[in-house]
């Protein structure tokens, strides 16, 4: 199993339904992704299952409110011992990247 700290969201590019239609053979591994994806975040299947297949169905900026989710789960992570370190998820993002 992958160490926390180098796990990265790509393999849920893999899930979706755009991905199928590209790349055919990614259905047959949709599932393990989904089940991997689930240990690694500690979500049910069913949550992992309907979060990998919506999560790249659109390109858009960063939001304040992104960043406000991501850092519940940063803040959740390091009380759980999963990060090392607490994390400032602002602090790590740019928003001037892609603006609308």
């Amino acid at each position: 199993m992958p160490k926390i700290s180098s796990f990265s969201p790509a393999p849920l590019l893999l899930c979706t339904p755009a991905a199928s239609t590209i790349f055919p053979f990614l259905s047959a591994i949709r599932a393990s992704i989904q089940k991997v994806y689930a240990k690694l975040s500690r979500l049910p299947l069913n949550t992992s299952k309907s979060i990998t297949q919506r999560s790249a169905r659109e390109l858009r900026p960063v939001s304040d409110n992104d960043i406000r989710a991501l850092q519940t789960v940063a803040d959740r992570s390091y009380k759980d011992q999963i990060l090392p370190a607490q994390i400032e998820v602002r602090s790590i993002t740019d928003q001037s990247i892609w603006t609308k």
